[in-house]
């Protein structure tokens, strides 16, 4: 069977059959019959829903399919990389289950079949944020995952200094151009001062090494897949392709300072900081992680994520504007200016 898929036209019960009868989790036949729904695109990525019946049984199983674009194919050699290495482990982390996966450089055709959760489970609407339970079952998915893989170097790796897409003079001038009135003369210093701190910061941070683990590296409330049965606690975490060796209070300051107004993080952050912390520290190779580490590392995260938004288009503003200002807050109420020196 060639691996390769380069539109959902070419889905068949025979493909999908090729493909199942490899995963050992698989106990139900040749598919018999195969219904195609909810197909779409997005920037990197054709999607599909895949409905099937096997030859022994009569229940219907329901699978997610993604087709790479041969023009975006860094992202999907990233995310099947990532279920790759995962494989052995994915059954307790908070992952569907993963059927196959294709990654062909030389054709550049890939595609990832996944467990199709979208009868059970929903994300939020964007941007809506996370409730208080939601927050807590989040958080908890995280201080798992990261527990789990505290200090692992088989799964992930620090990102070389090449790819951690420092901004040049010309970016920042051109974001703040861009910006103009719409922000404080106090905002745009803190962003002429992050420009020049965050490079040296992060560097120093990640280059030991110590203290880094497993993250999903883009946690936001469509990457989360939350259970329709609120008595189900389970979340599950998907598009993995930016994921990383990294500090794991990035992924819980994404979700929280990078979606959270300040009443909602007034009322809540530090209660689920607290819950992520004590979490995370049950794990026996979290050693030597303090609470001063980790609020050192969310502060470091927010100054972070504030940084990455600098010189994204305008043309994206839909998804950033609204980030900018509650990371803003977060950066002022959580006095982060201070790490920078």
């Amino acid at each position: 069977m060639s691996n390769d898929l380069k539109s959902v036209d070419q889905v068949t019960p025979d493909w999908l059959s090729k493909v199942l009868e490899h995963n050992s989790q698989w106990t139900n036949g040749a598919i018999t019959e195969l219904e195609i729904r909810n197909s779409y695109e997005t920037n990197p990525s054709y999607i599909a829903q895949l409905r099937a019946k096997g030859a022994q049984s009569d229940q219907t199983f329901v699978f997610y399919l993604k087709i790479g674009k041969p023009e975006r194919i860094t992202l999907m050699e990233k995310e099947t990389q990532f279920y790759r290495s995962v494989f052995e482990f994915a059954k307790e982390m908070p992952l569907p289950h993963c059927y196959g996966y294709s990654y062909n450089p030389s054709s550049k055709n890939s595609w990832l079949l996944l467990e199709d959760l979208s009868d059970s489970h929903f994300n939020l609407p964007w941007p809506l944020p996370t409730t208080k339970k939601q927050t807590e079952m989040v958080v908890g998915a995280l201080a798992n995952l990261h527990g789990a893989f505290w200090g692992d170097n088989s799964t992930a790796a620090v990102p070389p200094e090449e790819e951690l897409e420092f901004k040049s003079d010309d970016e920042i001038a051109s974001f703040i151009e861009l910006l103009k009135d719409r922000l404080s003369r106090k905002r745009i210093g803190i962003i002429d001062k992050i420009s020049s701190a965050y490079p040296e910061l992060i560097m120093n941070r990640i280059q030991n090494k110590s203290s880094l683990t497993l993250c999903h590296g883009d946690v936001h409330t469509g990457n989360i897949l939350i259970s329709k049965d609120e008595s189900d606690n389970r979340v599950y975490l998907i598009d993995w392709q930016t994921y990383s060796k990294w500090m794991g209070a990035s992924d819980v300051s994404r979700i929280i300072s990078g979606f959270w107004y300040p009443d909602q993080r007034h009322k809540m952050e530090l209660e689920m900081l607290h819950r992520y912390f004590e979490l995370l520290t049950q794990h026996h190779n979290v050693q030597n992680y303090h609470w001063n580490h980790f609020w050192y590392d969310y502060r470091l995260s927010i100054v972070s994520h504030l940084y990455q938004v600098i010189g994204i288009p305008a043309d994206f503003a839909s998804i950033w504007w609204s980030p900018l200002e509650q990371l803003f807050c977060a950066f002022e109420d959580l006095n982060c200016e201070e790490i920078l020196g």
